[in-house]
């Protein structure tokens, strides 16, 4: 065997987190594995025919140290935009967040939502599951007509056995509020993304590009066995030893490559769910919406959200072109039918977003396998089995598949930044 003999901090995967991971180590005291050809993970950018498209939608929402960090790591290099979000619910388009805006709908639907939550003032917010927490936080009509239809359709999966331990993100407004709602009052700036950035020329990727420009990565390298008590790994035929393990893998992607797991350990990452997203980008000849966003949540659209990249950076379409990303979410591939694309345009065209199916002159198909974890009761048992075992054979977790959870890109550098510092200041002592 081939033993590093230093046994160097281990990076696995070269995505936002890992990269900002290495970004606050000494140089030669990792090394950082990616299993693609280039970095960034599904931070990527794609350059076809004149248009930019992304690994589906990837906004910026940064604050504080981390927006310094990135402003200087891309200078004169970020748009900043505020939100034009809509939903799109009752054939017609009425602005985001739902539970501030279904006054714009019509009187029926307003006045459901209205009462639903008028009459849970004085309730106890339940976080029994997913469900629970709605209604008494937003009431059955809110419930009904968005928390539950675009939240199902995304997790495919009721809203019953989905948890309540991920809805921190989700704008809770006041009694006031809502009535000043119901009664047509725009509130757009409400929610953690009311405002965002994004790369003014080269697309989303041009920020893994960035940060990997000091950084020494070894490409085209996937990490294939781990020995956890050996504390060592296996990347083609070669042997590398490790003190610690940075792993950004998908968390039961992980745990079969850890030869020496325990059945118990291997049993509970095998019960961790997901969904993936296919990211249809398309290019439009012609103008289409004026959004950065649109939700869609009812049933008769088979896709949850739909995103519109000329809108958020010019230069993402040709001039007079739209460029789009459209968002459908899966379990397995197979779920959805061989005809989604030509579905999907279809709709598309039935919502106004495009004139004519004729004006398509790109379609790309992006498959995501690992988008969102499903948070559901499965989940927090498998956590709370798998995290000891691996904190105990030194591995380390990190980012939104690594530690199997919901995290922004801002949220992803810094949780990179954070351990790569404290595994810095541990060679130093």
């Amino acid at each position: 065997m081939n033993l590093d003999a230093k046994n160097k901090i281990i990076i696995a995967g070269a995505g936002l987190s890992g990269l900002a991971t290495a970004s606050v180590l000494p140089q030669n005291s990792f090394m950082l594995f990616e299993s693609e050809a280039e970095p960034g993970g599904l931070c990527r950018s794609i350059r076809h025919e004149g248009y930019t498209f992304d690994y589906t939608g990837h906004l910026l929402h940064l604050k504080g140290e981390m927006l310094e960090w990135v402003e200087k790591l891309m200078p004169n290099n970020l748009i900043v935009q505020k939100r034009r979000a809509y939903v799109f619910s009752h054939g017609r388009m009425i602005d985001y967040p739902f539970q501030l805006h279904f006054g714009q709908l019509p009187n029926g639907v307003r006045d459901e939502c209205l009462c639903g939550f008028e009459e849970i003032q004085d309730s106890k917010i339940d976080i029994t599951n997913f469900a629970t927490w709605s209604k008494t936080t937003f009431g059955k009509g809110i419930t009904k007509y968005f928390m539950r239809p675009y939240n199902e359709k995304l997790f495919r999966t009721k809203l019953e056995e989905l948890s309540a331990d991920a809805v921190q993100y989700i704008p809770r407004p006041n009694l006031e509020e809502v009535r000043q709602g119901a009664l047509g009052k725009r509130m757009t700036h409400v929610g953690y993304n009311a405002e965002f950035r994004y790369p003014t020329e080269g697309g989303i990727g041009v920020l893994p590009q960035a940060l990997s420009r000091e950084i020494k990565i070894i490409t085209s390298a996937k990490i294939e066995k781990i020995i956890a008590d050996e504390k060592k790994i296996s990347v083609g035929k070669e042997w590398f030893s490790y003190s610690s393990l940075v792993s950004t893998i998908p968390l039961p992607e992980l745990i079969k490559s850890i030869a020496d797991a325990p059945s118990e350990i291997s049993s509970a990452a095998s019960s961790l769910e997901a969904v993936g997203v296919l990211c249809l980008n398309l290019g439009i000849e012609g103008k289409t919406s004026s959004a950065h966003w649109i939700y869609f949540p009812e049933q008769e659209f088979p896709f949850y959200r739909v995103g519109f990249y000329h809108n958020i950076a010019p230069y993402s379409a040709p001039p007079g072109k739209s460029s789009l990303y459209v968002e459908i979410s899966y379990k397995k591939r197979t779920d959805l039918p061989k005809e989604i694309v030509e579905q999907a345009i279809e709709k598309l065209v039935s919502a106004g977003i495009i004139k004519d199916e004729k004006k398509v002159e790109v379609r790309q198909k992006l498959w995501i396998d690992n988008a969102y974890a499903i948070h559901n009761s499965i989940r927090k048992q498998a956590l709370d089995t798998i995290l000891p075992f691996l904190k105990s054979k030194d591995i380390i977790p990190i980012g939104r598949f690594g530690r199997w959870t919901y995290t922004s890109m801002g949220e992803a550098l810094l949780e990179g930044r954070e351990i790569g510092i404290k595994l810095s200041n541990s060679i130093s002592t």
